[in-house]
């Protein structure tokens, strides 16, 4: 089943489930606000995951952070952490190692034990461009970001010289998005509201001077995202741009994007993961399975159909 019909998960997450090297300064506990009224209580929750890469193959010595909690992955990219303190709604896990792009993700914990798995990125450098002139840089697939040559230091500071570009874009048609991507797809929109995500394609851009360190852009830029060749005769023709909060755990809409073709183009003011998405009010849903003796089952795959006037959307999610 392709994943473009099945991008609508977190609908169960965030509902269903009511029945799913850097410093502490880079990622709180738990995000802050309002917001976080969705969230519940704090209690305290047991997960066990893998982290692996995109070869499905086990990342040891990941540092896993589970609100203040931190343990990191064995030879098997196996983590498990005991009573770590998360919201009844909300736990956020991020995942990190040099040489990879950060990894998350965010679910409604059980009361028992929460499985994650997380597939981190390879933080591959597309290019390598210099500052004071105007480039672009593409992938392979159509997915571009356009500099108009200025740059700055995450402290803010002017910056002069070469600049590593690191791209990824993630496709809805690809069964493994929900597994690269961060967090998960619920999101704050412009307006406050919790809202669900349908993806039309997500890109993370990072860049870096030359050892490494974080840079960003000065003033907004151009990112192309192609669309979905099953997305693209149902794509709207101006959708909402999201980006990622690596520190609240979830998407925040922040402008939008045009359909050109068979891409959407939109304008952006600093890097980090970004998301072309159709957004929907949530529900609470709650869904007991049982078998022919009445048993109560775990580990199964759970769709929720969604039907035109959108097109048929299939949500999944395993518990």
């Amino acid at each position: 089943m392709k994943l473009a019909k099945s991008i609508s998960v977190l609908l169960l997450v965030f509902t269903l489930l009511n029945c799913s090297k850097s410093d502490d300064k880079d990622v709180a506990p738990n995000p802050t606000g309002n917001f976080t009224e969705n969230f519940g209580n704090l209690v305290t929750r047991d997960f066990i995951g893998q982290v692996i890469n995109e070869s499905s193959e086990p990342i040891e010595g990941v540092e896993i952070k589970i609100g203040a909690s931190t343990q990191f992955t064995n030879s098997d990219g196996i983590f498990y952490i005991r009573n770590a303190e998360v919201f009844e709604k909300f736990a956020y896990v991020t995942a990190k190692k040099s040489g990879f792009i950060n990894g998350s993700r965010t679910v409604v914990p059980s009361a028992g034990e929460t499985d994650i798995k997380i597939t981190m990125l390879t933080a591959n450098v597309q290019a390598t461009i210099e500052s004071g002139a105007s480039s672009n840089v593409a992938l392979s697939n159509g997915a571009k970001v356009s500099f108009d040559g200025n740059f700055k230091t995450e402290s803010g500071a002017a910056y002069t010289g070469s600049v590593k570009v690191l791209m990824h874009h993630l496709d809805p048609a690809d069964e493994t998005t929900f597994q690269k991507m961060p967090g998960s797809l619920m999101a704050e929109n412009s307006a406050g509201a919790q809202r669900i995500l349908e993806t039309y394609g997500m890109m993370n851009i990072e860049l870096q001077d030359a050892t490494g360190n974080k840079l960003q852009i000065v003033n907004p830029t151009t990112i192309e995202m192609p669309i979905s060749s099953e997305q693209l005769a149902s794509a709207p023709t101006t959708i909402p741009l999201w980006y990622f909060d690596e520190i609240a755990g979830y998407w925040k809409e922040e402008g939008s994007a045009t359909k050109v073709g068979n891409k959407y183009v939109g304008t952006v003011n600093h890097f980090s993961w970004w998301n072309c998405d159709a957004q929907f009010p949530t529900i609470t849903l709650s869904i007991r399975v049982a078998n022919s003796q009445q048993v109560f089952m775990s580990g199964l795959i759970v769709e929720i159909k969604r039907n035109p006037p959108f097109g048929e959307s299939i949500s999944k999610w395993k518990y």
